[in-house]
This record gives structure tokens, C-alpha cells and sequence, in this order.
């Protein structure tokens, strides 16, 4: 329940009350962590809204945050990250309907990525990127999950920031030419499969994800993703018989976990 107005408030009262603190040399690297924390849960409120907006066709800047079940516009307190959320105790204040929980675990997840990001990556060009890279991920991880759909307005930027990390990196030639071949064997599993199936298995779109993530994070790290998203799959399809996550959903939820203990 995020908007642009209270995203703007957050940002600057958040880098005024940073620029102040750090007046005071000993606080700077504490406050540079509370500050990204408060920047990882005011993004990934932002981020929500963005694919909430996007796969329910809403314009960006049509309307101010609504609630999902009476559609009354939200009050302020709605829109504080997590915070919100614990105040109204899981509730809307206008129909008292329980809130998604989605909503605070995408604002949680958001700081705590951010600040494994900060953690591990001292260079700020390189963790400014992969913060925004996390953010793409989690905006189309979000619409894949509700319309099984991704944006071009989306996706083509999340793959140029991909290319920028991968020059950051270095070898720009192996990843690319890794991220074809990982691409090129999907590409015919999935068709195996169908084959065997006789039902789609993935989308187009599947396979440019695949092509940015191994750019950004290499041969182990994508491996790795992989992995963890299809552990995920399988909790939630077979275990725990929830509904089926789908693929760039789970990449995104196995990169926030590598994200958060090894990057």
C-alpha cells in the first residue's frame, strides 16, 4: 500500500536525518546501514505497488494507493513500510479486511536483500546496480506470480542493468557466451518436456530472465538460484499443496536467499 507521495516523504526525510547523523564521523557507517534498510523497505513497498499497478493495468499515476477490498483510497499510516502494518494489526482501517501479508514480507525482504547487498559490496556502482537489479527481479517475480505475464517495460531495463553488471565484473565475454549456452540447454529441456507433457512449461520471457541472471551473477551463483527456486517449487507444489509459484517467481525468491548469504 505504497505511493509515490509517501515514497518521495520517506526518501527525504530518511537522507536529511542521514546527512545530519553523519555530521558525526564515528555514526557514519552505522547510519549508511539504517539508511539502506530504510531505502530496501521504502523500494520494495514502491516495488509491490509498481507490480500490482502493472499487472492489474492500473496507470502508475492514476490514483493514490487504494485498499484491495473496498477500494477506499488508504490512510497515511497504510502506507509506512511494515510498520503500517503491525500499527492496523494485519487490517485495513477502512473495511477491516485482513491486509496480504505479502505486502510487509515484500518490504522486509527488500531491506534485508539491500543490506546483504551493502554488506558484500563495498564498490558503490556495483551495489547500486544489483539493488536495482533485486528490485526488476522482484517486480516481475510479483506479476508472474499474479498474471503469469512479463512486462517489456520491466524486463528489457532489468536486462541492460544485467549487461552493466556484467562489464562491472569483468570477462563480459565468458558470461555471455555462458548465458547463451545455459539458455540454448533450457531452451531444448523445456521442449522435451512439453513434448512428454503436452502442455507449455515455459514462456519466452523465461528464458531472457535466465540470460540476464547468469549475467549478473555467473555460472555458480545461477546455479545456486536455480536450485533454491526449485527446493521452493517443489515445498510449495508438493508439500506444503499450495498454488504452483512460477519460474521467474521462484528465481527471484532463490535470489533474494542467495542474495542474503552468499553474493
Amino acid at each position: 500500500m505504497s505511493d509515490l507521495t509517501s515514497t518521495n516523504i520517506t526518501i527525504f526525510i530518511s537522507f536529511s536525518l542521514y546527512l545530519f547523523i553523519c555530521m558525526q564521523p564515528q555514526y557514519t557507517a552505522i547510519m549508511t546501514f539504517v539508511l539502506i534498510a530504510l531505502m530496501g523497505l521504502v523500494l520494495g513497498s514502491f516495488s509491490h505497488t509498481l507490480a500490482y499497478r502493472l499487472a492489474h493495468a492500473i496507470p502508475l499515476f492514476s490514483r493514490r494507493s487504494h485498499c484491495d477490498d473496498c477500494d477506499l483510497p488508504v490512510g497515511m499510516i497504510a502506507l509506512i513500510p511494515v510498520i503500517g502494518y503491525l500499527l492496523l494489526r494485519g487490517q485495513s482501517a477502512c473495511c477491516q479486511k485482513p491486509i496480504d501479508k505479502i505486502y510487509p514480507i515484500t518490504e522486509l525482504a527488500s531491506s534485508c536483500v539491500f543490506i546483504a547487498i551493502a554488506w558484500h559490496n563495498p564498490s558503490w556502482g556495483t551495489m547500486l546496480l544489483l539493488m536495482v537489479w533485486w528490485l526488476g527481479l522482484l517486480v516481475m517475480g510479483l506479476t508472474d506470480y499474479w498474471t503469469l505475464q512479463l512486462h517489456d517495460a520491466i524486463m528489457y531495463p532489468w536486462l541492460v542493468v544485467s549487461a552493466l553488471i556484467c562489464l562491472l565484473h569483468g570477462e563480459w565475454l565468458f558470461a555471455i557466451l555462458g548465458a547463451l549456452v545455459l539458455v540454448a540447454f533450457v531452451f531444448g529441456l523445456s521442449r522435451f518436456l512439453e513434448t512428454i507433457l503436452k502442455k507449455p512449461t515455459m514462456g519466452e520471457g523465461d528464458f531472457y530472465i535466465l540470460f540476464g541472471l547468469f549475467l549478473a551473477l555467473r555460472s555458480a551463483s545461477t546455479l545456486g538460484v536455480i536450485l533454491i527456486g526449485s527446493i521452493i517449487g517443489i515445498l510449495f507444489g508438493v508439500v506444503l499443496k499450495k498454488k504452483e509459484l512460477p519460474f521467474v517467481s521462484l528465481l527471484a525468491l532463490g535470489s533474494g536467499i542467495l542474495f542474503l548469504f552468499r553474493v
